[in-house]
């Protein structure tokens, strides 16, 4: 007997979501095919004037508008309860973005209609202490979120990393592994510059400015290897609440230099990441953690040698000496060392290269974009 396809509510965050033309939204679409439904609610402010929209037949999202934030979770609660009664003759699912206010609301959802729970982690925020040593908040979100995810039904994570992580916590629960979908089509026939074509080394890295990423820990690594190789230049694209307190680390690093003078450029958030990475010879990655760095699949398929901390998809996709070279979390020498390496050790980079021009694209995590809303509804229950 073929199974109904499920009416699927899911909790969460993307206000990005309301706006046409980005990939996300697309995912999502192909996601919601698969379902009977698929309401988006998401976490939104009344500022925000975010108003229900039917994207397609099936696919809705459902901004909160909520006039405070601390109100945000109750106000998906409150949501979510009403389409729940709504379908309450379709098979129902509840999905969280993650296991923290999202997952919060799931529960008290699960707990009131008896409905299965799948709780997402993309994050990998339980592998090392880095996430919940960020604030106080997140040490409460922690034990918040250990908790919500023993009472999961599913746990869906996105990479092998995290999935040993929620298998060390013992969770009743089934755990689930799909990553991060990415369409190939965009990268097709891009590839970055080769190091010889130009005088400049050009390393890549497009990030949010938060503390995750960990930017000050690269661009004292890349202050140290400059001293070494003065060939080398850094294109930071991004933006985030950090901006501030890195430009004033540039200078400081740089002290006798003019902002023209800098080895170091910032540039403003591009969602054109093929282009930037066709203007670079390497990608580098600082982060303390991840949950599947996407980038980094992304630098694979635009052929670009990558430099990384042991994060999300490294030691899964991007293997040490094949596609880049991958180094321990938060130590400087280490990640110096690699940046010195990739710029000046030919033989090393040409590896590096040859092994990318190699690979099989449709058989990289996450590319199968024609079925994923398939494999998507699969990891839910």
């Amino acid at each position: 007997m073929i199974q109904e396809r499920p009416v699927v509510i899911s909790i969460g965050y993307g206000r990005h979501l309301f706006s046409e033309g980005n990939h996300e939204r697309e995912r999502m679409i192909r996601c919601a095919k698969e379902t009977k439904h698929l309401y988006l609610l998401i976490f939104t402010s009344a500022h925000d004037k975010l108003e229900r929209q039917k994207v397609s037949d099936t696919l809705t999202l459902c901004p909160t508008g909520s006039h405070f934030k601390l109100t945000q979770l109750w106000n998906a609660y409150q949501r979510a309860a009403k389409l729940v009664r709504s379908n309450k003759n379709d098979r129902v699912i509840i999905t969280t973005q993650d296991p923290f206010e999202a997952g919060l609301a799931g529960y008290l959802l699960k707990m009131r209609y008896g409905i299965p729970l799948t709780v997402q982690e993309h994050a990998d925020a339980f592998s090392s202490s880095f996430w919940r040593n960020e604030t106080i908040g997140n040490r409460a979100r922690y034990i918040l979120g250990k908790y919500l995810l023993q009472k999961a039904d599913v746990v869906r994570v996105v990479s092998k990393r995290s999935e040993e992580t929620m298998k060390r916590l013992s969770l009743r629960a089934e755990i689930t592994r799909l990553p991060v979908a990415i369409d190939t089509h965009t990268f097709e026939g891009v590839q970055s510059l080769t190091p010889d074509s130009i005088d400049e080394f050009w390393l890549l890295s497009v990030a949010r400015f938060v503390p995750q990423k960990n930017i000050p820990l690269m661009l004292r690594a890349f202050t140290t290897a400059y001293q070494t190789n003065t060939h080398l230049r850094l294109r930071l694209v991004g933006q985030g609440p950090e901006q501030k307190k890195i430009e004033q680390l540039i200078q400081q690093l740089f002290p006798k230099m003019t902002k023209e003078q800098l080895p170091i450029k910032i540039e403003p958030w591009s969602n054109d990441v093929a282009a930037l990475m066709r203007r670079s010879q390497a990608y580098v990655l600082s982060s303390n953690y991840e949950g599947w760095a996407r980038v980094l699949i992304e630098a694979v398929l635009c052929e670009l040698p990558i430099v990384t901390t042991d994060v999300g998809c490294a030691g899964e996709v991007i293997i040490n000496e094949k596609f880049g070279l991958v180094v321990p979390v938060n130590e400087q020498a280490a990640l110096t060392e690699a940046i010195l390496r990739i710029s000046t050790d030919q033989k090393t980079y040409q590896i590096i290269k040859e092994n990318l021009r190699n690979i099989i694209r449709d058989e990289l995590p996450g590319t199968r974009i024609d079925f994923y809303g398939n494999d998507w509804i699969a990891t839910l229950e």
